[in-house]
């Protein structure tokens, strides 16, 4: 599988102090993603990236970043993408109905709590 990944907007660059570890984090076609690579020849990236990043797998060990900043072509030992999936999971999942009588029991206590009566009944 060819991993391929365009950032829209703007992308968060994040560099390990021992330039081992690269992190790019941004929103992608499909929400929030997350790129890691794990090498010892990783391109120093500008901390941040604007424009349309995009990252595509060239061959089984080599990769390319390009942006308008320019582009970089390098080999890392590991790639992982993380893509936030919660929308899509939140969606798929039906609400559940409230029961009437807790309806019933939050509309009383918050008409109560409108009240200086109902406050001083509440706070006991």
């Amino acid at each position: 599988m060819r991993l391929h990944v365009t950032f829209l907007g703007e992308v968060e660059c994040r560099q390990a102090a021992s330039a081992s570890v690269l992190s790019l984090s941004g929103r992608a076609e499909d929400g929030p993603a997350h790129l890691t690579l794990l090498g010892r020849a990783l391109p120093v990236l500008p901390s941040r990236l604007a424009g349309g990043v995009r990252v595509e797998e060239l061959d089984a060990s080599r990769y390319r970043i390009s942006s308008q900043a320019g582009e970089w072509t390098f080999a890392p030992a590991r790639a992982y993408l993380h893509r936030d999936l919660s929308g899509a999971l939140a969606s798929a999942i039906p609400p559940r109905p409230v029961r009437w009588r807790a309806r019933l029991m939050w509309r009383l206590a918050l008409g109560a709590a409108g009240t200086r009566l109902g406050r001083r009944w509440l706070a006991r």
